[in-house]
């Protein structure tokens, strides 16, 4: 299957297709990167917006999960979507947190939880929180802008002041990743 963060991103145009693309093409890379060389086979993506960060991590072999507060169209949606093997991959439900945590079903296997839902400083730390309840050794969770926002940036400093394991990728809004030990 061709690859590449530029091909992605050119296949998700956000021009081509009028939606708006908030993670930068570092952090896609960092993701694809972490989802492959750390074997994730399932993601729970919390805040779908318009799919890019879905496709690259479905495009890195994971199943996906993703929800979203807003039904939106997605990238795969169009007619030009040129992966339809990764539709089995992806699994989108227009379902806000933390109501998609409600009989949430994550297979077997190394998982990574990726929280980009609602901004504000209570709904992050919801987020986190029950992220963590479901997280097994070497799962691994990424809290996007945790270096951005407000909201994100103070729930992630929280977090991180409590559980010294964790790391923070320097991009354009920042990236807080936590293994499970």
């Amino acid at each position: 299957m061709k690859w590449s963060i530029p091909y992605i991103r050119a296949m998700c145009d956000p021009e081509k297709y009028r939606q708006q693309r908030w993670s930068t093409d570092q952090e896609a890379e960092m993701l694809h990167t972490l989802t492959w060389d750390h074997k994730v086979k399932n993601v729970v993506e919390i805040g779908t917006g318009y799919g890019f960060l879905t496709v690259c991590f479905a495009h890195a072999g994971a199943n996906v999960q993703t929800f979203d507060c807003t039904d939106r169209p997605k990238v795969w949606d169009h007619a030009e979507w040129p992966w339809p093997e990764l539709n089995a991959k992806i699994i989108a439900k227009a379902v806000p947190s933390p109501e998609c945590f409600e009989g949430l079903v994550v297979p077997p296997g190394k998982t990574l939880f990726f929280v980009d839902g609602d901004h504000t400083e209570a709904a992050v730390e919801n987020d986190i929180k029950l992220v963590e309840e479901r997280m097994w050794a070497g799962d691994i969770m990424a809290v996007h802008d945790a270096t951005g926002e407000i909201g994100p940036r103070r729930a992630w400093k929280r977090f991180a002041k409590e559980h010294p394991g964790t790391c923070l990728w320097e991009t354009k809004n920042g990236v807080g990743i936590y293994i499970c030990e």
